[in-house]
């Protein structure tokens, strides 16, 4: 029986000791920390981090979230990871707070400006009950995308029979990648990417297999996760796009009212909030729009230039995003070079319901962040997602036309263990 289960026991053994060998370090020096906008901290002689420089204003919100309130909130926009942090951190901070000697909490800070003018910080949990808060809600991410990257497959994640085809373990990408490698210890939203990822691949190739979804709860769940993160709306958009298009027994008319039924369920949670904002406030700070002029930058760009080479300019930034993974992630031609030596006559059907959910997520994904004009490289490096499902759904649909099956195993195998050893060792790239 233990000869059974060792390949689900050797699954999450090798995921666990990645999470743990990413936490030895800091890997950035001293000298370089504004550079590549990390903070250093350390944990003994052996462990520590290069922990993000956004980091530490998601914690302070975490710890006194009425910050959120504040009219120039740059979190504002996003207060769903913020307040769960904070929630969480209430049951952590009645476990450890005594067994640990983090007293002197709930406290005031006073700090003062450049211009003399003071201000005060309130802290009600100690940093470290709140960075313990973040790290929770990360593991839970990543969790929870390889539970949806094996219901794809329609795998049960608590099965050890699912561990024991060595297709499926292609699903360690979903925790080896650049996203997971700055960010697993960084509190931030950068690991919705991920999630996000997945569970649009998943939804979608429900709909396309045409399985009666509760469509009220799906929409109501991503309405509140644009609350956590923004991009959400991708998902959002796409399974949207594909209910529409896969109803063709009803009229026209009933589609739209259709869609703008599951948009108003979608919008409800997010309106919520803005007006409760807009109530206190009488404004809704936005930085990207404001700071960054994403999406705006289009409009800006037309004006000074023209339309023509507007849309050059955006199919530039749509192909250059792919041209950037390809570069970073060049080891995936290593990857796919076994079906040209191994296989014969390769079927890749496009009806299949996982290439086309995979194809429209990979389509949509870089258009949305191209429309931002926000492109950095843990956002980039999340296409391995869906390549990773991808590469699953082909080796499985193909692999009795594998004529070196234990050839192919045997490639995979001795591939895997330097680059899980180079991920861990390289650590970055930084944003």
């Amino acid at each position: 029986m233990f000869y059974k289960k060792l390949p689900a026991i050797s699954f999450w053994f090798v995921a666990i000791l990645y999470i743990v060998l990413l936490f030895i370090g800091p890997r950035v020096p001293d000298t370089l920390q504004k550079e590549y906008c990390v903070r250093n901290f350390e944990l003994g002689s052996v462990f520590g981090h290069s922990m993000n420089c956004d980091s530490a204003d998601y914690m302070h919100n975490s710890s006194d979230p009425m910050r959120l309130l504040d009219k120039e909130s740059i979190r504002q926009p996003r207060p769903g990871l913020i307040l769960l942090s904070h929630f969480i951190s209430y049951p952590i901070n009645l476990l450890v707070k005594k067994s640990f000697e983090l007293d002197g909490y709930p406290k005031q800070t006073i700090r003062f400006k450049d211009d003399g003018s003071k201000y005060i910080i309130n802290e009600i949990f100690h940093p470290k009950i709140v960075y313990s808060s973040y790290l929770l809600i990360n593991l839970l991410i990543l969790y929870f995308s390889i539970y949806f990257f094996f219901r794809i497959f329609n795998l049960n994640l608590f099965s050890y029979k699912t561990y024991q085809n060595w297709i499926y373990w292609f699903a360690l990408l979903i925790i080896i990648n650049n996203t997971v490698n700055q960010f697993l210890y960084s509190p931030s939203t950068k690991l919705f990417n991920i999630f996000l990822s997945i569970i649009t691949i998943f939804f979608s190739t429900e709909i396309y297999k045409k399985k009666k979804l509760k469509l009220e709860p799906l929409f109501l769940f991503l309405g509140i996760l644009m609350l956590f993160y923004l991009a959400f709306f991708i998902p959002f958009i796409i399974c949207l796009f594909l209910i529409t298009i896969s109803d063709k027994n009803n009229k026209m008319s009933f589609k739209i009212i259709k869609l703008f039924y599951l948009s108003f369920i979608f919008v409800i949670p997010y309106s919520i909030w803005f007006l409760l904002i807009i109530s206190i406030n009488g404004s809704f700070y936005v930085s990207n729009f404001e700071n960054y002029r994403m999406v705006i930058w289009i409009l800006d760009y037309f004006n000074a230039n023209n339309l023509a080479l507007t849309l050059y300019k955006l199919l530039y930034d749509y192909l250059d995003f792919f041209k950037i993974f390809l570069i970073s992630h060049w080891f995936i031609f290593i990857l796919i070079l076994p079906f040209f030596i191994f296989f014969k006559k390769l079927n890749f059907d496009i009806d299949n319901n996982v290439y086309k959910s995979v194809i429209i997520f990979t389509i949509i994904y870089p258009l949305f962040y191209v429309l931002l004009a926000h492109r950095p490289l843990d956002i980039i490096s999340v296409l391995i997602i869906p390549f990773s499902v991808i590469i699953t759904e082909f080796l499985r649909n193909n692999i009795q036309k594998c004529f070196q099956k234990r050839a192919t195993k045997i490639y995979y195998t001795l591939f895997s263990v330097p680059f899980f050893f180079w991920y861990v060792s390289k650590f970055g790239p930084y944003s």
